[in-house]
C-alpha cells in the first residue's frame, strides 16, 4: 500500500491503467510495453487482467514480460479476482508475488 501512496503523491494522479490485451502474442509483446511507456508518467498503478493472459498458451511468460516493463516505483495490481480458502489463497499469493512480481492483487470476497 505504501508503494501506491508514494506513487500517487509523487505523480499527483489516481489513474490505474488496465492492461487487458487482445490480438496476437506478437502484438501484445510489442504493444503493451509501448502503452506502459506512454502512460507511465500519468499512472498511479498498472493493472494487468490475469484472464486475458491465461487464455494464451504462454500467458504466464507474457504476463511476466509485461510486468517487467512497468517502471520501478509504479505498483502492479494483478487483477485475478482471487478468493478461496487459506491453503489455495497461499498458492495464489505465491504466484502473484513470487512468480509474476505483482505488488497487490484484486480479490473476490466469495469463496469457492
Amino acid at each position: 500500500m505504501q508503494k501506491l501512496l508514494t506513487r500517487v503523491a509523487q505523480a499527483n494522479t489516481l489513474l490505474c491503467v488496465g492492461l487487458d490485451p487482445t490480438g496476437s502474442d506478437e502484438d501484445v509483446t510489442r504493444r503493451l510495453p509501448q502503452v506502459i511507456a506512454e502512460t507511465a508518467p500519468y499512472a498511479a498503478a498498472f493493472k494487468p487482467n490475469l484472464a486475458f493472459f491465461l487464455s494464451r498458451g504462454n500467458g504466464t511468460q507474457l504476463l511476466r514480460q509485461v510486468v517487467a516493463a512497468v517502471p520501478d516505483g509504479i505498483p502492479v495490481i494483478l487483477d485475478g479476482k482471487f478468493g478461496d480458502i487459506a491453503n489455495t489463497a497461499m498458492h495464489y499469493a505465491q504466484f502473484a508475488y513470487d512468480v509474476v512480481g505483482a505488488d497487490a492483487v484484486t480479490v473476490n470476497p466469495y469463496m469457492g
